[in-house]
């Protein structure tokens, strides 16, 4: 009689090959090719976060300003923005001009669309803030593939650096 029960070795299990973690381009860029974004199709309006949290090229939003104050400080001023009683949403809207990205390269904006209630002339602080073009209203231009509604009594604002 033995006096420890031999254990039943227990069955190997395949060890899954880590994957590479995406970085915060490539997880933009799948975003919008789940949307139907590609060089070949229209832009897609992304949410703040998605368009700016760990971007740091400066050449992938307003890359024709001389002194270029970062896409972190952009963001910064639109979360300020976006914290308005009178602003629905900020939304960046962004074109895909290649099929592949570096991982430290982000696909540019286009713009940044305000849903607000408020007229465009209370907006032209941060336009000036941003060295942005005048502040434009308006609908969605008819490039972009996905965007939110506008609900009733609130129209798009649009700042753009041309």
């Amino acid at each position: 009689m033995a006096l420890f029960r031999r254990r039943r070795p227990e069955p190997r299990r395949a060890v899954e090959p880590e994957q590479p973690r995406l970085t915060g381009s490539q997880l933009l860029v799948q975003q919008l090719r789940h949307a139907g974004g590609s060089p070949a199709s229209e832009a897609v309006a992304v949410p703040l976060e998605t368009f700016f949290e760990g971007n740091d090229d400066a050449g992938s939003i307003a890359p024709n300003l001389g002194d270029h104050p970062g896409p972190a400080r952009i963001f910064e001023v639109l979360r300020v923005l976006r914290a308005r009683a009178d602003v629905l949403d900020v939304v960046v809207l962004v074109g895909m001009e290649a099929d592949e990205y570096e991982p430290d390269e982000w696909p540019f904006a286009e713009a940044v669309h305000v849903i607000t209630s408020a007229p465009a002339e209370s907006f032209s602080a941060v336009a000036d803030l941003l060295d942005a073009d005048p502040v434009e209203v308006g609908g969605w231009p008819d490039d972009a593939l996905s965007h939110p509604p506008v609900p009733p009594g609130h129209h798009v604002c649009t700042i753009s650096w041309d």
